[in-house]
């Protein structure tokens, strides 16, 4: 299983990566930075990323603290409650994404997260 951490403020997370496509080439493309942007408990970063399709098990539902690639807007999103387009709770992206990555332990730390903090993703 292929590991990373995730560095926000004065949080490090660690991450573990599932076995998909999307995975692999996410991994391939560490380290990757930006500002990270807010959509109700949803953390998510534009990348540089090319190359990504959608998947056959593209989702809308996520768990707390999985990660997803957006194919359409090239961006990583983080999930740790609900969203705007949540329903009773659940944390949900706007379309399907591709989920590729998990946070180890609770995600609940990421509640304090503002926009515009910087984000690192590495190995």
């Amino acid at each position: 299983m292929k590991t990373a951490y995730i560095e926000i403020s004065n949080l490090k997370l660690d991450i573990e990566f599932y076995d998909s496509v999307t995975a692999h080439i996410v991994y391939d493309q560490l380290p990757l930075a930006s500002n990270v942007q807010r959509w109700g408990d949803e953390l998510y970063f534009d990348v540089p990323i090319i190359g990504v399709e959608i998947e056959e098990d593209a989702r809308e539902v996520m768990h707390e603290g999985e990660i997803g690639f957006w194919v359409e807007g090239s961006a990583i999103a983080i999930f740790f409650g609900a969203t705007p387009a949540s329903h009773a709770g659940e944390p949900r992206a706007l379309v399907p994404i591709n989920a590729f990555a998990k946070i180890v332990g609770t995600s609940e730390i990421l509640k304090d997260i503002q926009e515009g903090d910087f984000i690192f993703f590495a190995r």
